[in-house]
């Protein structure tokens, strides 16, 4: 099945492009900006890269993709900061201006038609370019939103659309097949912008609309019915979107008597929101819905803070013993490959005091029990981890600090609450 590959730079909106894309009927797979791309590029199926934006800069800690990306042959398409990175990467230049780029602003193709003819009459990239240039408009308003501008494109880039300020805002390669825009496609703020992902899609990449959300979740039963087997599954799940969704995905695949939902009331929740999430879990088919009221923990370990940077590292030194709900020992979803580098980040925000750097397994046993909240929601993107560990911490971080751990041949790691 084809697809395209979105890396993830820290964007606000990386979510909301591969959406757009699905809803076209093609596959999508978010990851880290700076994963290791050696087996990914290497699979068939992928047809493209994104890069996304991100609200860093390239000129400061803004991270740069795998190397091996731009020897891949791939079509790339740098969305804002994505284009500034390939801009960079190859010799180009981006800029703090003192006037900053927002809001809505009008782009205009620049000689378009002719810009087209000519690399198709010049060069290998040609066809594709022109095939790129079918998704715009000669003139549209779109969202911009950065604190850096292109300056001095990169050796091979050509302008072809420009902002009402003068800067570049679509360039294409003269030789590759590699694409960027100063400008949010995927927002609903952008005349056409389905458009214009849909050319670089199904035009440049050449995808074929075969993707369904239905044929994905019988994908995904028969994988979750397959790791599982007959073994008890654990959740850890806060009520919200991401993990209600799961929780009803595994309810769904699974034998119900299979799947042990566990909430933790902190005492920080909404006025009656445990009340409202047990009704919706139980209305679900959960059999097994574990409740662990620790209001006065929470409360006691918050005492006295008030700088919300210093909950992750004080909470947890204040942190005392949680009620030990009676639950059968669970496996876990088996997870994904985490990169070194991510795998360093997400250990670095979670428990500082908890586990010495230098250890190697308990990171590992945090890790399989976090992504399966975000696992199937989230087609299994590391940065969500992150993004999400306000969220989950408190529920996830303290409960897996208590949890003993063994290993099997059957499943890797076992858990005991």
């Amino acid at each position: 099945m084809d697809k395209i590959i979105i890396l993830d730079f820290g964007s606000q909106t990386a979510q909301l492009i591969g959406r757009r894309i699905r809803d076209m009927g093609v596959y999508t797979e978010i990851l880290p900006g700076d994963a290791e791309l050696g087996e990914v590029l290497k699979n068939s199926d992928v047809k493209g890269v994104i890069l996304s934006g991100s609200p860093d800069s390239v000129n400061g800690d803004g991270c740069a993709p795998d190397r091996k990306l731009y020897d891949s042959g791939l079509p790339l398409l740098g969305i804002c900061y994505g284009l500034q990175r390939m801009t960079v990467d190859f010799g180009g230049k981006v800029e703090t201006l003192p006037k900053q780029e927002y809001g809505r602003i009008t782009v205009t193709l620049k000689d378009a038609e002719a810009g087209g003819a000519g690399i198709a009459g010049g060069n290998a990239n040609g066809e594709r370019a022109a095939l790129f240039l079918k998704g715009f408009r000669p003139s549209f308003t779109a969202w911009i939103s950065h604190s850096d501008s292109l300056t001095v494109l990169a050796p091979g880039f050509r302008e072809f659309g420009t902002t009402e300020s003068g800067f570049p805002a679509i360039v294409i390669h003269d030789t590759k097949p590699w694409f960027g825009l100063q400008f949010h496609p995927e927002l609903t703020h952008c005349e056409n912008g389905d458009d214009i992902l849909s050319a670089f899609t199904l035009g440049v990449c050449g995808c074929e609309a075969a993707w369904t959300m239905e044929s994905y979740i019988e994908e995904t039963r028969a994988s979750l019915k397959a790791q599982t087997g007959g073994n008890p599954v654990l959740l850890l799940i806060s009520g919200g979107v991401d993990s209600t969704v799961t929780g009803a995905m595994l309810l769904s695949a699974l034998d119900k008597e299979q799947v042990h939902l566990m909430y933790m009331d902190t005492g920080l929740m909404r006025k009656d929101e445990t009340k409202t999430v047990k009704a919706i879990l139980e209305k679900l088919g959960a059999k097994h819905l574990h409740i662990v009221m620790c209001e006065n923990e929470f409360l006691a370990a918050l005492k006295g803070i008030t700088e919300p940077e210093a909950i992750h590292f004080d909470f947890f030194r204040a942190s005392s013993s949680l009620p030990a709900p009676s639950v059968p020992p669970m496996t876990t979803v088996e997870a994904v490959k985490i990169p070194p580098k991510m795998r360093k980040k997400i250990f670095a925000m979670v428990q500082p005091a908890a586990i010495p750097a230098t250890t190697s397994a308990p990171p590992r046993l945090l890790y399989k029990a976090v992504i399966i909240v975000s696992e199937l929601t989230h087609e299994i993107s590391e940065t969500n981890i992150i993004a999400e560990r306000d969220k989950i911490s408190f529920t996830s971080f303290i409960l897996i600090r208590k949890a003993s751990r063994r290993r099997t041949k059957k499943s890797g790691f076992v858990l005991y609450i």
